[in-house]
């Protein structure tokens, strides 16, 4: 089809020979016979300032400086005045951020703890881990020394997935009983 193109789009320069010049022409004349437009030359405006020179009396962002220069699409917010916190406020953040952090440190410390795997599911979980060690190479290649650690993983996750519909059957009566 390219091929065909290509030598259509041929035929058609022969057939109709095109001139530049002329093309030119023609597309001003349909826009109106308005001349392209000189575009100005950019004026630099940048000043270096030593830094901390300047005095600040009020809490800037970078995004107030933006739109001020008409960067952006957004307006100036104003800029609050930069207050002197007392040493009790301050503390009092410091130990609402430190007791913040430890809840997330204890999140990260206690792991999510799984449900125990079934009869079933242990079986299986076996099963695919003898299938995976017929490729340990391959594990070995890809995970280095957590490669028997990842395999465990994997056959855990597909057994749990692969639960026997006789486990599911057992595991619903279960929890109907405890209703």
């Amino acid at each position: 089809m390219s091929e065909n193109f290509y030598e259509m789009s041929a035929k058609m320069k022969e057939l109709f020979p095109s001139n530049p010049e002329a093309d030119k022409r023609a597309l001003l004349a349909m826009a109106g016979n308005t001349a392209p437009v000189e575009t100005p030359t950019v004026v630099q405006e940048s000043v270096e300032v030593a830094q901390g020179s300047l005095q600040m009396d009020k809490d800037y962002s970078i995004s107030d400086f933006a739109a001020l220069a008409g960067v952006g699409g957004t307006t100036p917010r104003v800029a609050q005045p930069i207050m002197e916190a007392s040493a009790d406020s301050l503390v009092g953040t410091l130990m609402a951020k430190v007791t913040e952090l430890e809840a997330r440190i204890a999140r990260l410390e206690n792991p999510v703890k799984e449900r125990e795997l079934s009869k079933g599911e242990e079986k299986e979980k076996e099963r695919i881990v003898t299938g995976m060690k017929k490729n340990k190479s391959d594990f070995k290649d890809r995970y280095g020394k957590d490669a028997e650690a990842v395999m465990y993983a994997t056959a855990t996750k597909n057994a749990k997935k692969n639960e026997s519909i006789k486990d599911q059957l057992l595991k619903m009566l279960d929890e109907k009983k405890q209703k």
